[in-house]
């Protein structure tokens, strides 16, 4: 743990920027997979059929529950990340 610290005392801007990038892509690729599921959910409804299992699991998307809350937790970390590099700024 005192090793991670150090090197985030040694360059806090990458690391507020690491954050940054983690949260933005996380963000993003949450709010388009959860729009997939959706159009999924009313194409599906609407016609009467169900999509195979396989063709969801080919897209590099989340389209499950979990795959939707592990990249919330990464969206999560990451703007946490970011929150603390810019506190340690800020305090140091």
């Amino acid at each position: 743990m005192e090793v991670l610290l150090q090197i985030l005392l040694a360059c806090p801007k990458c690391w507020r920027v690491f954050g940054g990038i983690v949260c933005s892509v996380c963000t993003t690729l949450f709010f388009v997979s959860l729009g997939l599921m959706r159009r999924v959910d009313r194409v599906e409804g609407r016609f009467g059929l169900r999509l195979p299992d396989q063709v969801l699991d080919a897209l590099p998307l989340a389209t499950t529950g979990w795959g939707l809350f592990m990249l919330a937790v990464g969206a999560a970390s990451g703007w946490y990340v970011a929150w603390c590099v810019g506190w340690l700024e800020r305090r140091y």
